[in-house]
This record gives C-alpha cells, structure tokens and sequence, in this order.
C-alpha cells in the first residue's frame, strides 16, 4: 500500500475547476497531484534517474483512493469570488510599448549605413542617446504597478473544515521507489496557485478513505495513466510554462464508499504507529527485544 498525505498549510486550497475558471476545484484530482511531483522532479538540474522512475512506477498504479473533506457546497467552505484586477507582469502583453524603441534602432541602422560625415556621426550619436534612454524607462518605469495594464482575475478558494487530504493505492508496493517518492514529496511545496501551500508526505497509518472510483459516482476527478510523464514533457517543450496549456489526463468517476465500514489493510506495527501519532506509549511487553 501506498498513501501519500497533504496538508493544506494555509487552510485554503486555491486551484481552478479546468471547465469552470470561476469555482475552485474540490476535491482535489489526483492528475493535479501527480503533475505537482512532476514538477518537483524537474526542479533539479540534471533529473534525478531514480526519482523519475519512481514517477514511471507511479503512473501505473491504477486510480487512487482519496480522503478528503466532503463537508464542502455552495455555502459552506467556497469563499465568494470577486473579480479583482492586477498588474500585467509582461509589459509587452497590452499593447506595444517597445515600437518606439524598435523605431529608432531602425533610424539609427540607417544611419550606420549612410556615408559617416560629421552630420551623419552627430545624428548617430543623438539617436544612440536617445534609444539608451527609451530602453531605460521600458526596463524601470514600464514595469511600476501603477504604469502597468491591468487584467481581470478572479481566485477562487476552497477552506475545508479538514485541511488535509490523502490519495492510496492498495496495491501498490513501493518499497524500490519509497525514498524517491519522500524526496519528491518533500519538494512539494505548493498545489494549485502559488498561494495554496502545501506539505506533502507517505504515510503508514491506518486511514479510511472518503471517496471510491465508482461507475455512476457524482464527483469526476482527473487521473493519470502510463505515459503521463511523458505527455506532461513533451507538453511542456511546447507551452514553456508561458502558452495556454490543459492538462493531459483522463476522467474518473468517484463516490462515497457502499461499505461503510471500509477499512485499510493493517499490519502488526499498526497499531504501534497509531499510539506514536495519538501520544500514548505502547504496551510494556512491546518495549521489550526478547
């Protein structure tokens, strides 16, 4: 078995529904997961071969079974989404304020070819000044808040009375990539906007899980299969993280579990792990090497 947890840092969870950018994302889809591991294996330059097989391994696992705070709807745990506006970063994004710029290298390439008599050169030289100066209040004064554009958003925001959550595999035996996956996981530093902080980490107590893929299930996440890693590769060579992009990934249906009663395996340290997490020592006889 293989159960990884995530901790919501801030208590807020902000990540766009992909068919509905006004409402946030809830539950949390394990493709949105697995792509946030991605990304930590590729934080390091060169990758590290052991941790991308353990993405390798990963993707083939089969859907997941999550834990997750159900007790969200429409009034209670979605924060109301307003518009906001803010500051374009990429100045060139609205308009072009380089054209004028882009206009005098011009005059002054003509000028270099002109035959140099004095004239010539002192036109040079002022048009080489004045092109200095241009290029200094695009890279300053074009990038302050209250010259830049300004562009509607909005950041919707899921705040779950449980703040954290868990995807399991069953059947997964990750004994081979266990250190690899900790390493990526402890890498994990956020999921969904750069705002919605995360913890992430494998875990081995006994948990039971809130939703099952179910046939007819009424929530559809996004998953991942064999080849997602590459799909997510070669799609980032195209977007560079700059052009629109979707996320390459599959639908499932999931449901809240028929057997409630439903239960992880356990085994016989279990319990030993269950009173280390809860504070209270263990049987006597259990402290013992004999």
């Amino acid at each position: 078995m293989l159960a990884i947890e995530v901790e919501l840092l801030a208590g807020r969870y902000a990540a766009t529904q992909h068919n509905d950018r006004s409402r946030a994302e809830w539950p949390p889809h394990p493709a949105r997961f697995f792509s946030a591991l991605v990304a930590a294996l590729h934080d390091r330059d060169p990758v590290d071969a052991a941790e991308r097989e353990a993405l390798l391994w990963l993707e083939q696992q089969g859907v997941p079974l999550v834990d997750v705070d159900l007790n969200v709807n429409e009034t209670t745990g979605r924060r109301e989404v307003r518009s906001v506006f803010v500051p374009v970063n990429d100045v060139a994004i609205w308009g072009d304020p380089e054209r004028k710029l882009r206009d005098l290298r011009s005059k002054l390439a003509r000028l270099e070819g002109q035959e140099q008599t004095s004239e010539v050169v002192a036109k040079m030289k002022k048009a080489s000044e004045v092109v200095e100066k241009e290029s200094q209040n695009l890279q300053g004064i074009g990038l302050l808040p209250e010259r830049r554009n300004r562009q509607e958003r909005t950041f919707p925001v899921i705040i779950p009375e449980r703040t954290s959550f868990a995807f399991m595999w069953l059947e997964a035996e990750p004994a081979d990539h266990v250190n690899a996956l900790r390493r990526l996981c402890d890498r994990v530093t956020r999921l969904g906007h750069s705002s919605s902080l995360v913890r992430c980490a494998i875990i081995e107590r006994s948990i039971k899980p809130t939703l099952v893929p179910q046939e007819r299930g009424e929530h559809v996440l996004r998953i991942v299969g064999p080849g997602q890693l590459e799909r997510l590769e070669r799609a980032y060579v195209r977007h560079q993280a700059i052009e629109a992009r979707v996320l390459p990934a599959r639908p499932q249906r999931y449901g809240e579990p028929v057997d409630k009663g439903f239960e992880l395996p356990r085994s016989v340290f279990t319990e030993d792990l269950d009173r280390l997490r809860t504070g209270r020592r263990p049987p006597t006889a259990r402290l013992s090497w004999e």
